[in-house]
């Protein structure tokens, strides 16, 4: 793996953890990192555990669009809480 495509999946994973749940566009606009790339980082880092994703269609203004939801694993996620038997 080149050098580069470390350092653009390693800011994908920082603009994950600062914003959480995202769209792929929106990590694509923030990182400036082509939506091509960033979806190829995306299933990479998918593959190494180090995210979620979820496809989605939304429809804004009666136009389809087909979106990837991601976010760290773990991130955001709250503990269960333990029930105490008696």
């Amino acid at each position: 793996m080149r050098r580069y495509t470390l350092n653009e999946m390693n800011k994908i994973l920082d603009y994950l953890s600062k914003h959480g749940e995202c769209l792929d566009t929106e990590i694509s606009t923030g990182t400036r990192i082509p939506l091509v790339n960033v979806h190829q980082y995306l299933a990479e880092l998918k593959s190494k555990g180090n995210v979620v994703t979820c496809h989605a269609t939304r429809y804004v203004d009666c136009m389809k669009s087909e979106v990837l939801i991601c976010r760290l694993i773990g991130h955001g996620q709250v503990a269960k809480p333990q029930l105490e038997l008696s």
